[in-house]
Formats: C-alpha cells, structure tokens, sequence
C-alpha cells in the first residue's frame, strides 16, 4: 500500500475549490449599468463584466425581456410593450475600431 500524506491532498481540494467558486461568480455576476437616454426607467440593463452577456429586465412586471450574447456587442434603443407579456426591442450594432 502505498503512504499517501493527506495535507497536501487537502490543500489541493481546497485551493482548487476556490478557483471554482472563483470562476463561477466571475461569470455569473451581473452589474447594473446606466440605461440609455431613451429608455423609460422601469427597464435595466445588467451585463456580465467578464463575458460582456447584456440581460433587459422590466422592474414593473419583474421578467427579463431580452438576453442578449457579448458578441456582437449592442446598445438597446428602444424597448416598447405591445401588450402584456409582449415586448418589441430595437438593437443596435456596436461597431468596435
């Protein structure tokens, strides 16, 4: 049998679990960034600083309204409700130089 010390093992597992929990909330944090001049201010927009994802939340009926990828990046012009539970949102393209 082989002698198989346990207290590197252990800081191994927890170092390791650290960087996983570490990783998780670095790409799962959302932050709040200022809306547009155009939206109303009911509608928020929260991005993911590390994946650059863009969620559009309505604060009055509590439901995200669009999820939008960080590639390509956007910029929400306008969002209107057409009818309750039904949203009609215009994007924009940002173009990178």
């Amino acid at each position: 049998m082989y002698d198989v010390q346990m207290k590197p093992f252990l800081i191994g597992l927890a170092s390791a679990s650290f960087l996983w929990i570490l990783g998780f909330f670095a790409f799962s944090i959302e932050t709040k960034i200022p809306n547009y001049q155009d939206l109303e201010s009911r509608y928020e927009i929260r991005e993911t600083s590390v994946t650059g994802t863009q969620n559009l939340y309505d604060s009055q009926s509590k439901a995200t309204i669009l999820w939008a990828p960080g590639n390509p990046k956007i910029k929400i012009i306008g969002v209107k409700e057409i009818e309750t539970g039904k949203w009609e949102v215009v994007l924009e393209k940002l173009v990178e130089r």
